[in-house]
């Protein structure tokens, strides 16, 4: 993967991320119990966002910079596309579970709350996902300024 497909890869993510966190705050305060969770989530969303944005915007800016780390240590680039493919990964099946809980109604019945249950503890690993993922990207942000 060289600079421009991974500065790419990264801006769709940064745009998943986006749309991941306005799915949270349309599906806050309709269930019980999960706007903490929710908060978090979308807290994360947004921190992660920023940081991809930057990491963007460093891979545009100076990608002479970069490219030369790419090219004397291809296990570099390897790890960055494993890394992005584990963000694809983890925001697709955060995703999946938000659009369960987004429902078109704005207000839900009885019937629409026994279709679609909070499930506290999969949306906490969904968290637990996303601040692995912010410290992979930690440690990769840091060894691409080494």
């Amino acid at each position: 993967m060289d600079i421009v497909s991974s500065a790419s890869a990264v801006v769709g993510l940064v745009f998943n991320f986006a749309t991941a966190a306005k799915t949270c705050k349309a599906v806050r305060g309709r269930y019980k119990d999960a706007n903490l969770t929710i908060d978090s989530i979308r807290q994360e969303l947004e921190t992660l966002q920023a940081a991809l944005q930057q990491l963007a915007n460093l891979m545009m800016h100076d990608a002479s910079a970069l490219a030369s780390q790419w090219d004397t240590d291809q296990s570099l680039s390897r790890t960055f596309a494993r890394s992005v493919r584990g963000f694809e990964r983890t925001i697709k099946g955060l995703q999946l579970e938000l659009d369960k809980l987004k429902l078109e109604k704005q207000e839900l019945g009885r019937l629409d709350k026994a279709k679609v249950v909070w499930n506290e503890d999969g949306m906490r690993e969904h968290l637990a996902r996303l601040r692995s993922q912010a410290g992979a990207l930690q440690l990769l942000l840091h060894v691409i300024q080494v």
